[in-house]
């Protein structure tokens, strides 16, 4: 044996033992000491919690049907954020996704009586593909009788009880070992507070169980007492992590919580009555399509992440009307809406609309009538009125770009953000590539990750506030600023004061024309200077709000099916199309 091998363990031995030992309260004092605290999350795709995964990509796949058509149907159509936590004496890991349309956190309970074995588990599982509190969750004060009055208004503390679900017998459906669940039984430091927890999203799926607290450790940082419910019941194989405004939280404004409403300290509002941040606020970083990573930091702005100005925006109250006398969903005003293309600008519709920032959410949403005004401005795409899905060759759709003007700022995404592609059974791509905006059913617009991708974005929930600027996503370094009162280096819109619900509630579109362009394309501008000729065009830019009004005069060679439902997308094609 060789004297080196004798030695080496040795001096190994020496070195680690003469280091010196980092206490947890000195690791949270050091925390402390930043003023911030930074989440890393890591992106899945699937279409279930179950079959996701890190390298996949949104596509369309070929399937063959028995009759010799074609079917595509869309796969990895959803992606989430998620992020690891440990709970509890015992530190067990649960993984939740991150939700900015929601403010509660909620973990699945280990005897959820959905729960079935890995080995039964074959079933295909729908996932939050689109996110965030449901509208029909959210309390009408102005019809409720039990009052309440935000802050001290119960107390999520206590009493503690034994409450037991009494949920009826329900199927197992889901494999609930993917992403962990939590044993309250094991955990010496959890209490029960005896309140009842249940929460809806928009996509149906939902969760039910108990209140209670413990101790939660995000990365390295360990909050103590931290409320979170524990659901006993509930068909998503993952538990969520929501960072939205406390008014947003069920035990406020939740229309099933029978008891005197109250809000509760949630994490960003925890982190500040801690002491780690200084100011309930965070900045979200998705990175790109390509990338799956991102971060988001709690309390502070890292200036490396995106280019250009950041553009200050008011956070819009949508609810006042059901007596909500401040903003509890992140929504700011979307004034107007083009699609630009190399030699043209047509503007898609103007006024003001309400749209929410959701990151729950995948796809992006629109009002009918603008989906409707899109389709009709883009040649390139096939239509089919039957069954309401559009298709275009990829690299047509490199010419276009959409235009989000947030009262007087500019955001430009290119049209390929929202196109996903089509492959094969074999493996193959396809040239053609599927339109990924759908109707939001109302007049408002739901801005997923396809189209948070394109920003950087700061929320401030103190001062009702948002910035956003175009993201960097070749950043490869930090410049992080803590917030100490408002957000570092943002300039307020020119029109700060024309809002959602001051003049107009929607985007209303019409017969607004076609200007000559020089815009180059490609890139995600903010601010950009239009050059325009004087040239305008009267005709092939009106905007019809009936979908069907363009079926004449689009390819009818592609069909595609939506089912509204189950938010599974069909396309049926026929197979000359296919093998073109």
């Amino acid at each position: 044996m060789r004297l080196s091998s004798l030695i080496l363990p040795i001096l190994l031995t020496k070195v680690s033992n003469s280091l010196p030992l980092i206490s947890n309260d000195e690791q949270q004092h050091s925390i402390k000491s930043k003023g911030y605290v930074k989440l890393n999350t890591q992106k899945y795709q699937g279409s279930s919690f179950k079959d996701s995964d890190p390298d996949y990509e949104t596509h369309y796949i070929e399937k063959r049907s028995d009759n010799g058509t074609v079917e595509m149907v869309l796969t990895n159509e959803s992606t989430f954020y998620k992020v690891s936590l440990e709970i509890g004496s015992d530190k067990q890991t649960v993984d939740v996704l991150v939700d900015t349309g929601s403010s509660d956190l909620w973990i699945m309970n280990s005897n959820n009586t959905y729960c079935e074995s890995s080995s039964d588990s074959n079933k295909l599982r729908k996932m939050f593909r689109k996110a965030g509190r449901s509208n029909d969750s959210i309390k009408n004060w102005n019809t409720e009788s039990n009052g309440g009055s935000g802050e001290g208004g119960g107390d999520p503390f206590g009493p503690t009880g034994d409450a037991t679900s009494s949920a009826s017998s329900v199927e197992a459906t889901i494999d609930c070992s993917l992403y962990g669940t939590f044993d309250p039984s094991s955990s010496t430091s959890y209490k029960n507070n005896g309140s009842e927890f249940t929460i809806t999203y928009a996509d149906d799926t939902f969760a039910q169980g108990w209140w209670g607290y413990d101790n939660v450790i995000f990365d390295d940082l360990e909050i103590k007492s931290f409320s979170f419910a524990v659901a006993d019941e509930t068909d998503s194989e993952m538990g969520v992590l929501g960072i939205g405004m406390v008014g947003l939280e069920t035990t406020y404004s939740g229309n099933s919580y029978s008891g005197s409403p109250y809000t509760y300290q949630n994490l960003p509002t925890k982190l500040r009555d801690e002491g780690f941040i200084n100011k309930v606020t965070y900045s979200i970083y998705l990175n790109d399509t390509n990338s799956n990573s991102g971060s988001i930091l709690f309390g502070a702005i890292d200036h490396d992440k995106y280019t250009g100005e950041l553009s200050l925006v008011p956070i819009i109250n949508t609810l006042e009307s059901s007596g909500y006398d401040n903003p509890i969903k992140v929504e700011i005003t979307l004034t107007s809406l083009s699609l630009i293309s190399s030699s043209t600008e047509t503007t898609i519709g103007s006024g003001a609309a309400a749209a929410l920032l959701d990151t729950g959410t995948t796809l992006t949403y629109v009002p009918s009538n603008i989906l409707s005004s899109i389709v009709d401005s883009i040649s390139d795409l096939s239509y089919s009125s039957t069954t309401k899905g559009y298709v275009m060759s990829c690299d047509s759709a490199s010419d276009y770009t959409l235009n989000f003007n947030f009262q007087g700022s500019d955001i430009d995404v290119p049209l390929s953000s929202f196109m996903l592609s089509l492959t094969t059974t074999s493996g193959s791509s396809s040239n053609y590539c599927a339109l990924g905006l759908y109707s939001s059913d109302d007049d408002s617009f739901i801005l997923g990750d396809s189209f948070l991708r394109s920003i950087y974005f700061v929320v401030d929930q103190e001062d009702y506030q948002i910035a956003f600027a175009p993201v960097n996503s070749d950043s490869n370094s930090e410049n992080i600023e803590t917030i100490t009162s408002s957000i570092p280096s943002a300039t307020s819109v020119s029109a700060y004061s024309e809002t959602w619900g001051s003049a107009y509630t929607e985007l209303e579109t019409g017969s607004y024309g076609t200007t000559s362009t020089n815009v180059n394309k490609g890139t995600s501008t903010k601010g950009s200077s239009k050059s325009t000729s004087t040239s305008t065009s009267s005709s092939g830019s009106s905007s019809s709000s009936n979908s069907g009004s363009s079926s004449s005069s689009k390819s009818e060679g592609v069909s595609i099916k939506l089912s509204s439902v189950s938010m599974m997308i069909v396309m049926i094609v026929s197979m000359m199309f296919v093998m073109m």
